[in-house]
């Protein structure tokens, strides 16, 4: 069964663009069975476009994949560009004093809020922590 939303974590789209990350080949499947519609629809919030290209440009020494993601989820080509309310991020800002000791960061913890608000209970993500918080793809 296809679910309606996933929302897509950094990790996956940071692995597409980065040939020398571990997860790149995994990565470069998730996302091509994204487009096909194989999870529905993803969602990424401004908060992961922001931990993607800095991620890229950090890890990759070079502007070109940070570019190139921001790109495509700035148009909306592998799932729906969604940013965060500012009651969202007071939500979130509650969901991460709860979760912060799990190891959650406050950008996974949008990915929670954000699940919360638009009913979604799926995550494409490769982060563990995710898991018993909310059903985690990978």
């Amino acid at each position: 069964m296809v679910n309606e939303v996933i929302i897509v974590d950094t990790g996956i789209i940071a692995a597409f663009y980065n040939k020398k990350d571990e997860h790149h080949s995994r990565a470069f499947e998730l996302l091509n069975n994204l487009r096909k519609g194989i999870y529905g629809t993803g969602i990424i919030t401004d908060y992961i476009l922001d931990e993607t290209v800095t991620l890229l440009n950090m890890r990759t020494k070079r502007p070109e994949p940070a570019l190139k993601a921001g790109q495509i989820i700035i148009e909306e080509k592998i799932g729906k560009f969604f940013p965060l309310t500012v009651d969202l991020v007071y939500k979130t800002w509650k969901i991460y004093q709860k979760y912060v000791i799990k190891g959650l960061s406050f950008t996974d913890c949008t990915i929670l809020a954000v699940a919360e608000f638009i009913e979604c209970e799926d995550v494409l993500s490769f982060d563990k922590e995710f898991d018993g918080i909310i059903n985690r793809v990978m």
